[in-house]
């Protein structure tokens, strides 16, 4: 398959023809299911853990959740503008932002699950304990991405913009690599519960999904045509790979707090094999 760029090393037509590359509808559906299991998912974790003390219980993770829903939500419609740089824009700048948030909301949600876990699922915050995120600090970050999305929206000339995408890939690429060694690393912790191994699981697929996207874009703005094909269609496995991960998180942690397993630590219990009786050297003859 031969894919050409048109004089400004930017890949034209991308939707409906895609240069002939029909997996445009496969990248679309793809990303459309990532957004709907993230709002499932969503969905169920809320149902299952508000209580009447807190109507935000999980923040960090469900928050992340969200963000990584929005990954979703941009990939699939930015193709649906392909000749207006703002609505293109938006969705396009959606995504890119969203993917470092979603880093940093499921890395301060898994140092909250840690928390609850220590203190078998009582409330944080107490006795030097981490303090939750806050529905006022979540909906200023939200607000935040709105602003800087529009912003950027607004300024592109056309859709997929390099004079303004390349600047916000080189300043945004180093604290994404370090949101997404702080998330693994962070992550790795939380399997010491029986049912949070997914999120270690989630960690690496989002830091996955985020990185491909980026240097996906970077292949596209620098004219690497057969490398862009490899990370867009490589997208395709990330974002429905990631969106079955969440369904599967939810439902297992559904499960887990009606059997009441939820906050129970998979620690090994202390072994020690019996001591084996030494016989003497005469004994055996």
């Amino acid at each position: 398959m031969v894919v050409k760029f048109d004089t400004g090393k930017v890949l034209i037509n991308q939707f409906i023809g895609h240069h002939k590359m029909l997996e445009i509808y496969a990248h679309m559906y793809a990303a459309t299911f990532l957004f709907i299991a993230s709002l499932i998912s969503v969905y169920i974790l809320y149902k299952l853990l508000i209580n009447e003390s807190s109507p935000f219980t999980w923040p960090g993770i469900t928050s992340g959740i969200i963000a990584v829903g929005l990954i979703g939500l941009g990939e699939a419609a930015e193709h649906l503008f392909p000749t207006d740089p703002f609505g293109q824009g938006f969705f396009h700048y959606m995504h890119m932002i969203a993917a470092p948030i979603a880093l940093y909301f499921l890395y301060i949600g898994a140092k909250e699950f840690i928390e609850e876990c220590k203190n078998g699922g009582a409330k944080m915050g107490g006795d030097g304990g981490i303090e939750p995120l806050s529905p006022d600090t979540i909906m200023a970050i939200f607000g935040g991405m709105v602003v800087l999305v529009v912003a950027l929206a607004m300024l592109s000339g056309s859709p997929w913009d390099p004079y303004i995408e390349l600047p916000f890939i080189y300043i945004t690429l180093i604290p994404t690599l370090i949101l997404a060694y702080m998330l693994i690393q962070q992550s790795r912790q939380t399997t010491e519960s029986l049912v949070m191994v997914f999120i270690p699981i989630i960690a690496i697929s989002v830091s996955f999904l985020v990185f491909d996207i980026m240097f996906g874009r970077l292949m596209d703005i620098w004219g690497w045509a057969e490398f862009y094909v490899i990370t867009h269609a490589a997208q395709v496995a990330l974002h429905v790979a990631t969106g079955t991960i969440l369904l599967l998180f939810s439902i297992s942690t559904y499960r887990a707090q009606k059997l009441g397993m939820l906050y129970v630590r998979g620690e090994r219990p202390e072994y020690e094999p019996p001591a084996q009786e030494k016989i003497p050297m005469k004994d055996y003859f």
